[in-house]
């Protein structure tokens, strides 16, 4: 189970069942704050369970297991997880679309291999081998994505059949990339920090506004 709404930071919620182990508390919740980590690419961040750090998560066929150190009383605790961290990872995994559609649109290029950090996001353009190449590139790239920024359109995610698609009118129309905001003006600003090469093309590095 992942989060409803991911600009939560903080709720209350159910202990569906729960489990000792080798003196630890393994249980399940009724709601969740989670991203999905593993399948988006992102960091994971760090939950707190009645302002105790969570010490593991697996998944299991009961859906999402956490595991604390002490003892849960009562059947409901209080879930939360930083919410500047939160701000972070929703700014850079927006710019996602907007990274894509840019390229594509104007280069004729594919973004790929996302992968989003707390405090920057990676992908990779491949047969990129030339500085001049890199930075003009990249030059464009930083130009469009601010200017969809400052355009602030809607990003919407609704379930077609089976399939979450994500749309932004006029800019992209796809799979799911990963939890975002509701407009791209919340990404603030967008920079391209650093690249570089490897064996298949560029690799690259950028922030969004902290």
């Amino acid at each position: 189970m992942f989060a409803k709404n991911p600009y939560i930071s903080s709720l209350e919620t159910r202990v569906l069942k729960r489990k000792y182990i080798n003196n630890q508390m393994h249980f399940t919740l009724e709601d969740s704050l989670l991203l999905n980590y593993d399948e988006d690419n992102i960091s994971e961040e760090k939950l707190y369970i009645n302002n105790e750090l969570i010490k593991n998560m697996y998944k299991s066929n009961m859906g999402m297991i956490y595991v604390l150190d002490k003892k849960i009383d009562g059947d409901f605790v209080k879930v939360e997880i930083d919410p500047l961290t939160r701000a972070h990872i929703l700014r850079i995994n927006s710019a996602r679309y907007l990274i894509i559609n840019a390229l594509d649109k104007y280069l004729s290029l594919e973004a790929k291999d996302f992968f989003t950090d707390h405090d920057y996001g990676v992908f990779k353009i491949d047969n990129i081998f030339f500085d001049n190449q890199a930075k003009e590139i990249l030059d464009i790239l930083n130009e469009m994505v601010n200017f969809y920024i400052e355009i602030g359109l809607d990003i919407i995610s609704k379930k077609r059949n089976d399939d979450l698609i994500t749309k932004i009118d006029g800019l992209y129309q796809g799979a799911f990339l990963g939890h975002h905001l509701g407009n791209t003006s919340e990404i603030m600003y967008f920079e391209i920090v650093d690249y570089r090469f490897d064996e298949k093309g560029i690799i690259v590095k950028y922030q969004t506004k902290r």
